[in-house]
């Protein structure tokens, strides 16, 4: 019996029936997979869940359309730990009124760094506070004022310096700093006095190796700046599958998986497989649900949960729902799959624990008297539907995928029997049989197949098979899932 196997495409495919083809006939199909859920360290994400299967056996005619989606596998979710070191600058702004100043009266070591905030002669105290980026270890901290300061620089408080603003140095101080960023805060008195008054104060900080590294020009220019480095874990959920949309734009696609918690290496939930669905003349016969995807892992537990091949519903909608993202430590929920009726997300438990994963899609066949047959829906991809050994699946279809790695596509199977029956030659032209009958024992029997003896040997007469190249033809009715929670 000719068998077409079709896998997925990204395309809504259509094949319309040709004459010369027996009434019956008979269509597998199975959803997409469930993506795994991502690691935490050693902690291994839940697996998504297998696509389930169905079979259906139903009437067709010349000229009906036989249209058919087969679901995607959802991708896995990622670990936190998978992520990237990212360095962001940061250049400090100075306080509005602070300016680079010298004085006739002032050392070169004032006439080359000294800031003011005020007029020429102002009396008063000025300060102000910034950030410093500190690589560690011991510091040089070189101080003049005019006429007097009391400065910060982290933990060590109450620096002072005063009336040596006419020499070519200032007082050194050598402190140890933290690494990170510090806060320094400068604080300089301007005593009154009459004729030349100038006030100022001037800093430079040398790291461990004797660089300059922060002088109080450099604030008021605003040229000091900063780099730090951080890591930025991925959080990525796994996507879910892309699956068929309808005119009423149900969609029937995989949810997305939950991303981790912003902390630690947690991992995000798999993306729930995408339903594999069957219509005649534009009539929905069958669906076969898609795959949960797994749960992410957290530390504080065994490894993730596996979704699982039962369906699991509360969702009103075909597309999957999506799987609840962690706002703390802990790994993302899995996606729902596709299906008549989505599966439900999977949710995140407080602590740094591994999420539950996504419900898989329920599947569906339609009771149409006088279209469909017979029909049966199976719990597992491994639940081979009877009839399908006659052909080699193999492995590569429907199959969840384990911790960080895809769950697979689904898959269907359609069967379309030509007629085994001669022509006859009607108005001039030869035209083929639908049903043959001959006398036997005084009834009418039908003629199911007819042979010929082709040199020496009797051969089948057949109709000319269904070709998929000239009678397939598809659109872009697709998309992916997700789009629902």
């Amino acid at each position: 019996m000719p068998l077409y196997n079709f896998r997925y495409s990204g395309r809504t495919q259509r094949i319309t029936i040709p004459r010369g083809f027996k009434r019956t006939a008979t269509a597998w199909l199975w959803g997409g997979a469930g993506g795994g859920g991502g690691n935490d360290a050693g902690i291994s994400g839940g697996s998504g869940a297998c696509g389930n299967a169905v079979k259906i056996e139903f009437e067709i005619a010349e000229n009906d359309v036989i249209e058919f989606a087969v679901g995607q596998g959802g991708t896995f979710g990622s670990s936190n730990s998978a992520g990237s070191n990212v360095t962001r600058t940061t250049t400090i702004v100075p306080d509005a009124g602070w300016n680079a100043v010298t004085n006739y009266a002032w050392g070169s070591f004032m006439n080359t760094y000294a800031i003011w905030s005020g007029g020429a002669n102002e009396a008063g105290t000025k300060s102000f506070t910034t950030q410093f980026n500190s690589s560690g270890g011991l510091h040089t901290i070189e101080i003049a004022s005019d006429n007097s300061s009391v400065n910060s620089f982290g933990p060590h408080t109450g620096l002072r310096a005063g009336g040596n603003f006419t020499r070519s140095s200032g007082i050194i101080f050598t402190k140890e700093f933290p690494t990170g960023l510090i806060d320094f805060t400068i604080q300089v008195t301007n005593d009154s006095g009459g004729g030349n008054n100038p006030g100022g104060i001037a800093v430079v900080v040398k790291n461990p190796s004797g660089t300059i590294v922060w002088t109080t020009r450099m604030y008021v220019a605003g040229t000091y700046s900063y780099s730090t480095t951080t890591f930025v874990p991925a959080r990525t959920g796994g996507t879910g599958g892309s699956g068929y949309i309808d005119a009423s734009n149900n969609r029937y696609g995989g949810g997305n998986g939950g991303v981790a918690g912003p902390n630690g290496a947690s991992g995000s939930g798999g993306g729930g497989g995408a339903a594999t669905v069957l219509l005649l003349n534009g009539t929905l016969l069958a669906v076969a649900g898609g795959g949960g995807g797994g749960g992410g892992a957290g530390v504080a537990a065994s490894n993730g949960v596996a979704a699982s091949a039962t369906p699991s519903s509360d969702n009103i909608n075909t597309v999957g729902q999506n799987g609840q993202a962690k706002s703390g430590d802990g790994g993302g929920g899995g996606g729902g799959g596709g299906g008549q009726n989505g599966g439900r997300r999977g949710t995140t438990p407080s602590g740094d624990v591994s999420a539950l994963p996504g419900g898989t899609g329920v599947s569906y066949t339609a009771s149409i008297p006088g279209t469909v047959i017979s029909s049966a829906t199976y719990t597992g991809r491994d639940t081979v539907p009877p009839g399908v050994d006659s052909f080699s699946v193999g492995p590569t279809f429907a199959t969840g995928g384990t911790a960080g790695a895809a769950g697979t596509d689904g898959y269907l199977v359609l069967q379309l029997e030509p007629l085994s029956l001669p022509y006859v030659k009607q108005g001039g032209e030869w035209e083929s049989t639908e049903n043959l009958y001959i006398k036997a024992g005084g009834s009418w029997v039908e003629i199911i197949e007819t042979y010929v003896k082709v040199g020496g040997r009797w051969r089948q007469v057949q109709q000319d098979s269904l070709a998929p190249a000239t009678q397939l033809s598809q659109d872009f009715r697709f998309g992916t899932g997700g789009t629902r929670s």
